[in-house]
């Protein structure tokens, strides 16, 4: 029942678990950009027994996350777990990522001082960094928040992004996006994701700082061309 309202035909969509998520884009989900339900999903499920230690002992970056932290007590055993047991020189990340639905402000700043000693890397946008590492302008909070971490991304939007690092802080300027892929309004769902997920990948691979900071930006600047959290490559033509 609770689908009518998001426009969808009921009997077309077959809801079992365990399962991802199940997520509804556009201008009439009532949730804002989008919607989504994780009851029964799979990601809620896993436990440290999921955890294959050969996996994770030739890991060269753990990324764990706000979202799948607040999930429930499995899903934080497991951050633990991973970030304890990374081997040596491994890049230990953590995106904030707060969902209000998941975790309360004094949830959100609980799990980050429970997972803060082990980590080398945080992102966050300026609202998680204020509520993290309190009141101030980004800059202020980025020079609270590398004393105790390696490095520290926070995500200004159209902005850009201020990294730091052992050696400063990089003030890296938006890349301009590409038309959108569809019509549809430009929004910025996913392009935190890929814009960290792109400066792990520079930094695992031994890049330097500020090359991480551009691929960060120019990354987070494809997604924000696509439909929401459907993917750059996505166009009408492929989805004809």
């Amino acid at each position: 029942a609770g689908l009518i309202p998001l426009g969808l035909d009921g009997p077309a969509v077959v809801l079992g678990g365990p399962f991802n998520a199940v997520y509804q884009i556009g201008g009439r989900c009532p949730y804002s950009r989008f919607g989504y339900t994780r009851e029964g999903r799979a990601g809620g499920g896993l436990t440290i027994e999921h955890l294959d230690p050969e996996l994770t002992a030739r890991a060269e970056v753990v990324l764990v996350s706000g979202v799948f932290a607040s999930l429930n007590e499995g899903s934080l055993a497991v951050c633990r777990r991973l970030l304890e047991t990374a081997p040596r020189g491994a890049l230990r990340a953590y995106d904030v990522n707060r969902r209000a639905a998941l975790a309360d402000e004094d949830r959100a700043r609980e799990l980050y001082a429970e997972l803060a000693p082990r980590l080398d890397l945080v992102k966050a946008d300026a609202a998680e960094a204020e509520l993290l590492w309190g009141p101030g302008g980004p800059r202020d909070l980025l020079e609270r928040a590398r004393r105790r971490h390696r490095y520290v991304m926070i995500t200004l939007g159209d902005a850009g992004l201020l990294l730091a690092t052992p050696e400063g802080v990089i003030e890296q300027p938006a890349v301009p996006a590409a038309a959108p892929a569809t019509e549809r309004e430009v929004e910025e769902t996913g392009a935190g994701d890929a814009a960290l997920g792109a400066a792990l990948h520079e930094l695992a691979a031994g890049g330097d700082p500020a090359r991480a900071a551009r691929a960060a930006a120019e990354f987070g600047a494809r997604c924000v061309a696509a439909p929401g959290a459907l993917g750059y490559l996505l166009s009408r033509k492929d989805n004809a």
